[in-house]
């Protein structure tokens, strides 16, 4: 419990840090976290975006698990996301998040393997979406927009874009890899106790994969617009914020530059890229206005996307917990 609380104080220091680094003293000023009395209808939208960011991948999750040929209860679903969201919340470069989602479907009856490859596909599915989005942004800001942008965001773009692509061709398309790392792992020595599960788990986790490659091109085409659609609803909260406090910044401008940072976020080693993001932000729209007025709608932008997960993912975990597995888990556990 102390070092759970550690990591959640550690994480609100870095964001906080941030946003201190690009607003100063400004950050201080009680005028920074209260919108305009004018702009306060704005507020409807922002909760029906942030709603929907969380509600969303439950679509992902019961999608992802039926291409296994298993079910998901709508709750369930959303808890093994939230859970996923939690466990990148509160690990270095988000590498806890796969890890929190497997543990969430095998307690649901998910084998580990068949877990691995859906917290892999919802990744891949990320990672689809976002080379969709950032070549579609790219264009806005060197057509539509009027901003002269520079050469080095145009190469930034583009290599983003590539990385993305690349990624997620690799692991939708090569699961070897991983499968023999998984049975490498069980050749460890320190590992022998838990070799036989491992093992176990690379052959479901491949099976899994080729189940994911089979899968029709109209159900996946599904999976990645879903996904595309809770990014779009997260860049639109942070533009509807920046509407609220008066801000007036083009929805497309928000989009292209929120993406190609939101992927760079994924290796920052930071939990959940705290810090960062909140630095970063302040930097590209800081200029909308003082330093601090930005300060506002990014924080509550972290606030309703990110650091919301401090307050439901222990909740959630503990719910996981308690629940009750499968009747055929319980048998083969005591097998």
């Amino acid at each position: 419990m102390i070092r759970l609380a550690a990591l959640i104080g550690l994480s609100l220091l870095l964001g906080l840090g941030g946003l201190l680094l690009a607003a100063r003293g400004a950050l201080f000023s009680g005028t920074v976290w209260v919108p305009p009395g004018g702009h306060a209808g704005w507020w409807w939208v922002v909760g029906a975006l942030a709603a929907t960011g969380w509600t969303l991948p439950i679509v992902k999750v019961r999608g992802l698990v039926a291409a296994q040929g298993q079910r998901l209860g709508v709750l369930h679903a959303w808890f093994v996301h939230v859970s996923g969201v939690f466990g990148t919340a509160m690990t270095p470069s988000g590498t806890g998040g796969g890890p929190a989602m497997v543990m969430a479907l095998y307690r649901y009856g998910v084998p580990y393997g068949r877990g691995m490859a859906v917290a892999v596909q919802f990744f891949v599915l990320d990672l689809t979406a976002f080379a969709a989005i950032i070549p579609f942004g790219l264009v806005y800001l060197l057509l539509g927009s009027g901003i002269d942008v520079p050469p080095g965001i145009e190469v930034l773009a583009v290599a983003t874009a590539l990385a993305a692509t690349g990624a997620a061709v690799f692991l939708g398309r090569f699961p070897r890899p991983l499968v023999r790392l998984a049975l490498w792992a069980s050749s460890l020595r320190s590992l022998r106790r838990v070799r036989s599960t491992l093992r176990k788990s690379a052959r479901d986790y491949y099976r899994a994969a080729r189940g994911f490659r089979s899968m029709p091109t109209g159900r996946l085409a599904g999976l990645v617009v879903v996904s595309a659609a809770v990014w779009l609803a997260n860049f639109l909260l942070f533009w509807t914020l920046l509407r609220a406090f008066g801000l007036p910044v083009p929805a497309g401008e928000i989009v292209a530059l929120l993406s190609v940072l939101t992927l760079g976020s994924f290796v920052v080693p930071t939990p959940g890229a705290s810090g960062f993001m909140e630095f970063v932000a302040s930097l590209a729209f800081g200029d909308r206005g003082a330093g601090g007025s930005v300060a506002g709608p990014i924080l509550y932008w972290r606030l309703l996307t990110f650091y919301v997960a401090y307050l439901v993912g222990p909740v959630v975990s503990w719910a996981i917990v308690l629940d009750r597995p499968p009747r055929w888990l319980r048998r083969a556990r005591r097998g």
